[in-house]
C-alpha cells in the first residue's frame, strides 16, 4: 500500500471536503462515496476494505459528534477524548453527553487525522509524493529525493518542490540523472514557475525537468509557456549542448496504480501510439518526448529537427515567440 493509498483522487477530494468542516462523515456516507469513486479507478471496488485501511494507517480517525447543551454547537471528539464530562470547543462550557439516549444524541463519524488534516491538499505535499511515486515506477528505479528546499549557487538562489537523483536500474543503466520537479495540486503553472525551472536547467545542465499536476490536462496558457521552454531546450540539443528533457505529468499518471505506460491503456486518441509501442517507462528522455506530444500537442524532437523552416533557415536558428519571457531567468 504505502503511497499508493494517496493515488486515489476520490480520497484526496474527500479529505478536501472534510478539512474545512467541523463535522465528520458517517460510515455509510463514506462507503457510498468510495463506492462511486473507486469504481472509476478499480472497476471492482471494495469501499469497506478501503475505509478499514485508511483507519489502520490513521489517515482517518473515528470520533463522536455531540451537541453542546449550552450553546447548541456540535463538537467532534476522538475516542480517547470522550468522558462523562466534556468541554465545548466553542463556548468552553463543560457539559454532560446524552447518557440516557446515546443512539439519538451521539453520531459516530470520521475525520482526517494529523498531517492529513492540513488543507490545500497538504499544502501541495500530495502532488510531490505522487510525482515521486510515478517516477519511481513501482520501486524499479533508484531515487534519492530532496523535498521543497531553497539553495544558492554562485550567490544565485534557487528552489524546487522536488529534486532527486535518478537511476533506472543498477544492472543496465549506470547513468545517474538529476531531476527537478515543479508540482501543482489543482492550480495552474505560471510564468514564474517556468522561469524557475529554466534557471535550474542553467544551474544543472542536462538535468531533467518535470511539470507535474493533479489535473488531467493543461490550459492553453500553460501549454504555451511550457512549449516555449521545451523548444528552447531542443535548440540546445541541436547545437550539441547539454539540454534538459522536459516531462509533463498529470492526474492520469499520478492517480494511477498501474503506473506508466499502463495508465494510458484504453485511453484512446493521443495515448494510443505510446501504449502500442515498446515504451520504456524508465527512459526519462523517451518519457519527456511522449508526454510533450500528449499534453502539449507538439511534434516530437525527431520531427522538429528534420522539418526545415519555410524560409529555408536551419532549425537551430529558429526563435519561438515567448523566449524573451524566459531570458530574465538567467538561462
Amino acid at each position: 500500500w504505502g503511497l499508493s493509498l494517496l493515488a486515489h483522487e476520490c480520497l484526496l477530494q474527500l479529505l478536501a471536503k472534510l478539512i474545512p468542516s467541523d463535522r465528520g462523515w458517517g460510515r455509510k456516507r463514506i462507503v457510498d462515496y468510495f463506492k462511486d469513486g473507486l469504481a472509476d479507478e478499480w472497476g471492482d471496488p471494495n469501499p469497506e476494505g478501503f475505509l478499514e485501511r485508511l483507519c489502520e494507517v490513521e489517515i482517518l480517525r473515528l470520533g463522536a459528534e455531540i451537541q453542546c447543551s449550552v450553546c447548541g454547537r456540535y463538537n467532534w471528539y476522538e475516542l480517547d477524548k470522550l468522558g462523562y464530562s466534556l468541554s465545548c470547543h466553542y463556548c468552553l462550557s463543560d457539559f454532560k453527553p446524552p447518557l440516557d439516549s446515546p443512539n439519538k444524541g451521539i453520531e459516530w463519524t470520521y475525520r482526517p487525522h494529523g498531517l492529513f488534516a492540513i488543507g490545500d491538499f497538504a499544502q501541495g505535499a500530495y502532488s510531490v509524493l505522487l510525482t515521486l511515486c510515478a517516477l519511481g515506477g513501482g520501486h524499479d528505479a533508484g531515487i534519492s529525493p530532496l523535498f521543497s528546499y531553497e539553495a544558492k549557487a554562485d550567490e544565485q538562489k534557487f528552489e524546487a518542490d522536488l529534486t532527486a537523483l535518478y537511476q533506472s536500474s543498477a544492472w543496465n543503466s549506470p547513468e545517474i540523472l538529476s531531476v527537478h520537479a515543479e508540482c501543482k495540486s489543482y492550480n495552474a503553472f505560471e510564468l514564474k514557475d517556468v522561469q524557475r525551472m529554466a534557471r535550474l536547467s542553467a544551474i544543472f545542465p542536462g538535468s531533467v525537468l518535470v511539470f507535474s499536476t493533479l489535473r488531467k490536462d493543461l490550459n492553453p496558457g500553460e501549454i504555451k509557456l511550457i512549449s516555449t521552454l521545451v523548444r528552447k531546450e531542443w535548440r540546445k540539443r541541436l547545437r550539441r549542448q547539454a539540454y534538459s528533457p522536459i516531462i509533463v505529468l498529470t492526474g492520469i499518471e499520478l492517480y494511477s496504480l498501474r503506473g506508466l505506460p499502463y495508465c494510458w491503456k484504453e485511453k484512446g486518441g493521443k495515448y494510443d501510439q505510446f501504449t502500442k509501442s515498446h515504451f520504456n517507462r524508465h527512459d526519462l528522455r523517451a518519457l519527456a518526448d511522449a508526454t510533450q506530444q500528449i499534453y502539449l500537442g507538439i511534434e516530437s524532437f525527431r520531427d522538429f529537427s528534420r522539418t526545415p523552416k519555410k524560409t529555408g533557415k536551419p532549425r537551430l536558428a529558429r526563435k519561438q515567440n515567448g523566449d524573451s519571457l524566459l531570458r530574465e531567468s538567467g538561462s
